[in-house]
């Protein structure tokens, strides 16, 4: 009778210690925390793909006039680009798909885009950018951060950095709501740091971050998201909100999204080309005027939205 009432007792302040402070839903929000992480394949050949779109949705400078920041957002439009992807998450490779052909891609360090040649004897059809040779990247101010909202935007957001943000979500931000036909929708937080921490990134890899992220004027570690999960775990949506400060007085933000489907109706190569076959440039701006000649900032047809 004693242990009976021991193992009471101690059920008992368990149950208060749970309510009192929310322990109980700790592992819950844990397994979350989880699914989201494991909702994209990392095998060593896994490919997924689908589309991917950039938009700015709020400029604000504080004591600006209101009609100037409406005017700002009404000049750079919506989306400020939409394009295919197709990422293989666990070599660190990607690929930009425009209308006719693959406009970038990455393979770990470097990045490159499609450029335009001086017809057919022109062999070298690529430019390419060496990550470990680029210099540090000052944060743009408002004027330039706003001229460079364009397609090149992708050199920098690319599907592989917003990807691997499902690896940053904080346990405590996790509410997750299951819809008719059993998708579910998950809100959460993600840091950039704990990403960076729980995918083991080495600190070159980050500095690469660090310097591509600083040339759209993210410097803030946490950023709010939303995905939808299909039934049997894999991600179908996903949509990030980031937030750009070119001072400390300014705020620009962003949406990303990805819609995960069949992505580009032709199979696209993630096989980097022949060095003999690329320009070397050596600043992300040359790199970024590549992509946006390839692209332009028009809506993919019947993108769909991610539920908020």
């Amino acid at each position: 009778m004693e242990k009976l009432r021991v193992a009471r007792a101690i059920a008992v302040a368990g149950l208060a210690l749970c309510i009192g402070a929310g322990a109980c839903a700790q592992p819950r929000l844990e397994d979350l925390t989880r699914d989201l992480a494991r909702s994209v394949p990392r095998t060593e050949s896994a490919r997924i793909g689908g589309s991917i779109a950039v938009r700015v949705t709020d400029v604000n400078v504080k004591g600006a006039p209101e009609a100037d920041l409406q005017a700002a957002g009404a000049q750079f439009g919506l989306p400020v680009v939409a394009a295919r992807f197709v990422a293989q998450p666990s070599r660190d490779r990607w690929a930009i798909v425009g209308p006719t052909d693959t406009v970038g891609l990455a393979n770990g360090r470097v990045i490159y885009a499609r450029r335009k040649t001086n017809g057919p004897a022109d062999k070298r059809p690529w430019v390419r950018l060496e990550l470990e040779r680029l210099d540090d990247i000052d944060v743009p101010e408002l004027e330039l951060l706003l001229a460079n909202q364009d397609p090149g935007v992708l050199a920098t957001l690319s599907p592989q950095f917003v990807l691997d943000l499902l690896h940053g979500v904080l346990t405590g931000s996790v509410k997750e709501r299951t819809l008719k036909g059993g998708d579910r929708v998950v809100n959460f937080n993600t840091s950039i740091d704990k990403m960076e921490r729980e995918l083991k990134l080495s600190e070159d890899e980050k500095d690469d971050r660090e310097r591509l992220l600083r040339a759209s004027a993210i410097t803030g570690d946490i950023f709010s998201g939303v995905a939808r999960l299909r039934p049997d775990g894999s991600l179908s949506r996903l949509k990030l909100e980031l937030r750009e400060q070119p001072d400390k007085r300014t705020r620009v933000n962003l949406d990303v999204e990805l819609n995960l489907d069949a992505g580009p109706e032709t199979p696209v190569s993630l096989i980097p080309p022949k060095r003999d076959a690329t320009i070397r440039v050596g600043s992300l701006a040359a790199l970024r005027a590549s992509f946006t000649e390839q692209l332009s900032p028009q809506r993919v047809a019947g993108l769909p939205q991610v539920p908020a």
